[in-house]
C-alpha cells in the first residue's frame, strides 16, 4: 500500500507515541502493510512501551488515559516510519521497527476552543521508554506553536542537529530518579515591577510528591497551571493593578472555569500588567496574548491560568510563538520569542 501521511500532538509529559488505526476513515490499516508487526507480550519492548497488558492471543496491548480524560487503547506494534526533512524537501529520516501504539479505540481529543478535530495521535517526547526522543537517539529538539487564535498558522518541530538552541537559556534540573518529566526551577513571579511574596518551598521538588516544581507539557494542557499559593497572590496583584477596569470585571462566560475575567477593548488589553516568571538565569516576560485568552465574541478576556494543589505545568497557550529548544546533552532549555515560521 502507498505510505499513509499522518501527524500527532506533541507531548513532553509522556513517553508513548500512538496513532489512529482502524476503525476510521482514510487512516492507517495495518492489514495492508508488509512491515507492520504486533509485539508479543513476552518481548522486552512490550514492558518498555509502558501502560501495557496482554490480549487473549498473547500480544501486547496498551491503554492510556490523560489528565483531561481523553484516552487511547490498542496494539503495541512496530512499523517503518518516515519523518519529513526540516524544510519539507527530499531529505527524510527512515526508522525501521519504530515502536508505537496502533490505536483502535480513541476518544476525547479537543484541542482548539473545544472543537474536536479528529486528532490522529500523540507523540511522546520524554527521555525514557519508547518515546520518539529515545527511539531516534537525539539529544536536541525544538518546536514553536502558532497563534492560538489562528489554527491555520503553522508551527514546527525539529529533531537532532537541525534543532536550534537560541534566545534565553535556563537549566533543566534532572530529577529522573523521582519522575521522568522536564522540570524548570521557578524562582519567583512578578506583575510589572512587583515581585510577589511567594512562600519559600512553593515550587520545590519533593520526593513524596515529585512534580511540585514547574514542568513543560504541551499535549492536553492548554493554560498555565500554577500552585494555588502563587496563584492567589498573582490574582490579587493583578486586581490591584487593574482597579481602573474594576467595573468591567465579569464571570467567565465560557466552560473553561477561569477565575479572573474582564470585558476589555483591544486598547485595554495593551495596557494590562505584564507577568514575568523568574527561572534560573532567565526572567521570562510573557506577552499579553500568552496570558489573557479571549473566551467569547463579546470581548471578554480571562487570565489564562488556573490554580492547583499539586504541581505547576506550563501549558501550550503560554508558549505560543516561542521557539522552545531542548538541549538534553547539557540539560538546558531555551526560550526565543518569534513568529513560528521556518526560515
Amino acid at each position: 500500500m502507498p505510505p499513509v501521511i499522518t501527524y500527532g500532538i506533541l507531548d513532553t509529559g509522556s513517553a508513548q507515541t500512538w496513532l489512529q488505526c482502524l476503525p476510521c476513515d482514510n487512516c492507517f490499516d495495518p492489514s495492508k502493510s508488509s512491515t507492520y508487526k504486533r509485539i508479543n507480550c513476552r518481548h522486552f519492548t512490550c514492558a518498555l512501551y509502558g501502560k501495557e497488558y496482554c490480549s487473549q492471543d498473547n500480544y501486547c496491548q496498551y491503554e492510556i488515559e490523560y489528565l483531561d480524560k481523553s484516552f487511547s487503547s490498542g496494539d503495541v506494534a512496530e512499523e517503518t516510519v518516515r519523518f519529513r526533512g526540516a524544510t519539507g524537501g527530499e531529505t527524510e529520516t527512515i526508522v525501521k521497527d519504530f515502536v508505537f501504539g496502533c490505536g483502535h479505540n480513541n476518544a476525547g481529543y479537543k484541542y482548539w476552543k473545544g472543537h474536536t478535530w479528529g486528532i490522529p495521535g500523540v507523540i511522546g517526547l520524554i527521555r525514557e521508554g519508547q518515546s520518539l526522543i529515545a527511539q531516534l537517539s537525539v539529544k536536541k529538539f525544538a518546536y514553536c506553536f502558532g497563534d492560538y487564535e489562528d489554527p491555520e498558522q503553522h508551527g514546527y518541530v525539529m529533531f537532532g542537529d537541525v534543532a536550534t538552541i537560541s534566545g534565553y537559556t535556563t537549566p533543566l534540573p534532572d530529577y529522573r530518579k523521582l519522575a521522568p518529566h522536564y522540570f524548570l526551577d521557578i524562582k519567583g513571579i512578578s506583575v510589572d515591577n512587583l515581585r510577589l511574596s511567594i512562600p519559600n518551598g512553593t515550587f520545590e521538588v519533593h520526593e513524596e510528591y515529585p512534580m511540585v516544581s514547574s514542568l513543560i507539557r504541551d499535549h492536553n494542557i492548554h493554560f498555565f497551571i500554577t500552585h494555588k499559593k502563587a496563584f492567589r497572590l498573582l490574582v490579587g496583584a493583578l486586581k490591584m493593578k487593574m482597579m481602573n477596569l474594576k467595573d468591567k470585571e465579569v464571570i467567565d462566560p465560557s466552560s473553561n472555569g477561569l477565575e479572573l475575567c474582564y470585558k476589555m477593548t483591544y486598547v485595554d488589553l495593551k495596557f494590562v500588567p505584564r507577568i514575568t516568571f523568574h527561572f534560573g538565569n532567565v526572567d521570562l516576560q510573557l506577552p499579553t496574548y500568552n496570558t489573557w485568552v479571549k473566551v467569547n465574541e463579546e470581548d471578554v478576556y480571562c487570565l489564562a491560568m488556573v490554580a492547583t494543589d499539586t504541581y505547576s505545568i506550563i501549558g501550550n497557550f503560554a508558549l505560543q510563538n516561542f521557539h522552545i529548544g531542548f538541549d538534553l546533552a547539557n540539560n538546558v532549555l531555551s526560550f526565543d520569542l518569534k513568529f513560528c515560521a521556518l526560515e
